[in-house]
């Protein structure tokens, strides 16, 4: 036991030194540029990244374009730094993506998205992410402290949202990241006819929603995003707690735990992960809607870089829709 405990010291001193964080960020390689986060390492992109925390943004000094395609959709992100000081706009769903807390839809709504295999994306949303360095971020070793805010906009309510995060890292090798912003579920249905699925996901016929407040879900919340994160040699591990806590009493919270990882080598990216949500709604597999308290879920991706500043992405299951989806990192 002694041993692993001077293994793990030793590592924790020496491994940094292989990262990218510690030399001009225009001399690496752009598939080294996720390790200079405090948390968040082995997510695909910073804006993923920055939903959750903002403060796991990569402040590093640069401009860089970011996008997600899969068939007609394309989000985009724009990410930039100034070494201290960090700050990204982003169409990325704030919901319903593997690193991401779930939305909330009504069941045939639900089941249609499912079905079809539509990408959930509620009109004119997006979210803006702030990040600055306290103190730590030029030092080789020792306390490196970060703090963020991020402002959601929700296009169906026309409503803002602000929160605020927090990351803690030592010698840039362990990190641990706490977010907790307010948000709210928002659907109008009132006088719109949809499609009704039967639980072996075939159409079973139209409903269409009276023009009263029954046929609006506005259901406010709270949630709470805990990270930890290790960066040792080549390899970023995270592990993700999302909770989510709503103003309806009858209403249990709900979670979202992921654990991930990326291996760097040379222009490369590897990207295995696991994700358990522990949520009131249906899992859907084969197929078939089911009644599931946990549904499990898989992510992998593939990335690599053309040169210092493009960057190339495939990945599967991004959108939670068994899909394959592409990316784009430009860094200028």
């Amino acid at each position: 036991m002694k041993l692993l405990i001077l293994i793990f010291i030793f590592s924790l001193n020496n491994y940094a030194y292989d990262l990218c964080d510690y030399i001009d960020i225009k001399t690496c390689d752009a598939s080294a540029t996720n390790l200079g986060r405090s948390t968040s390492a082995s997510f695909p992109n910073s804006t993923t990244a920055a939903l959750n925390n903002p403060s796991s943004l990569n402040m590093e000094r640069g401009f860089g374009l970011e996008s997600i395609f899969f068939n007609n959709e394309t989000q985009l992100g724009i990410v930039t730094g100034s070494g201290r000081i960090g700050a990204a706009i982003s169409q990325t769903p704030t919901r319903e993506t593997f690193f991401s807390n779930i939305s909330f839809e009504s069941t045939q709504v639900y089941r249609g998205r499912r079905v079809k295999q539509e990408v959930y994306d509620p009109d004119e949303s997006y979210a803006f992410s702030f990040a600055f360095n306290v103190f730590g971020k030029k030092q080789r070793k020792g306390l490196q402290f970060d703090m963020g805010i991020i402002a959601k906009h929700n296009g169906n309510k026309d409503q803002s949202i602000v929160g605020a995060g927090a990351t803690l890292s030592f010698n840039k090798v362990i990190g641990i990241g706490y977010a907790k912003y307010k948000d709210v579920y928002y659907e109008d249905l009132r006088e719109k006819t949809i499609k009704t699925y039967n639980t072996d996901g075939e159409e079973s016929g139209t409903i269409t929603y009276p023009n009263t407040d029954a046929a609006i879900t506005d259901i406010g919340l709270d949630v709470e995003t805990l990270i930890l994160t290790l960066k040792f040699g080549n390899f970023a591990f995270d592990h993700l707690t999302i909770k989510t806590t709503y103003d309806d009493e009858n209403i249990d919270p709900s979670y979202v735990k992921i654990l991930n990882t990326s291996m760097f080598y040379k222009k490369w990216i590897f990207t295995y992960g696991l994700r358990e949500e522990e949520s009131f709604r249906e899992d859907y597999s084969d197929e078939k809607f089911k009644t599931e308290k946990f549904k499990h879920d898989g992510f992998l991706g593939i990335q690599y870089a053309l040169n210092k500043s493009f960057m190339l992405g495939l990945f599967s299951n991004y959108y939670l829709l068994n899909e394959w989806t592409m990316g784009v990192v430009i860094f200028i």
